[in-house]
């Protein structure tokens, strides 16, 4: 569900100021997702907010302040996400079991 809200907030924020395309579409579509009143279904925006414990109203009026200051110029283009999380390092397959370290000849 966070990971569907973030999704939600990187679009908002990446087509705010889009006026035409693809980039106005996502923004549109994405603003309407964020002021239905739906609750049908289960990743509704509101249903979203419930889960995660948000106020969705305040959430909305915060996108909505830094939208108008970014128009203005005032707000830096994207701000990250506080929830994004860091795994780790890649893992590479080897070919070989975990664990075994470097096969060896046993002739």
């Amino acid at each position: 569900m966070l990971a569907v809200l973030e999704d939600a907030v990187a679009t908002f924020q990446k087509y705010a100021l889009a006026t035409a395309g693809p980039g106005a579409r996502l923004f549109r579509e994405t603003d309407e997702w964020l002021r239905s009143p739906d609750e049908r279904w289960p990743f509704s925006f509101r249903n979203l907010c419930a889960a995660l414990g948000l106020d969705p109203d305040r959430f909305v009026h915060g996108l909505d302040a830094w939208r108008d200051a970014r128009r203005a110029g005032r707000t830096p283009a994207v701000i990250a996400s506080p929830f994004r999380r860091i795994n780790g390092s890649r893992h590479k397959a080897t070919g070989r079991p975990v664990g075994l370290g470097r096969l060896r000849d046993v002739a």
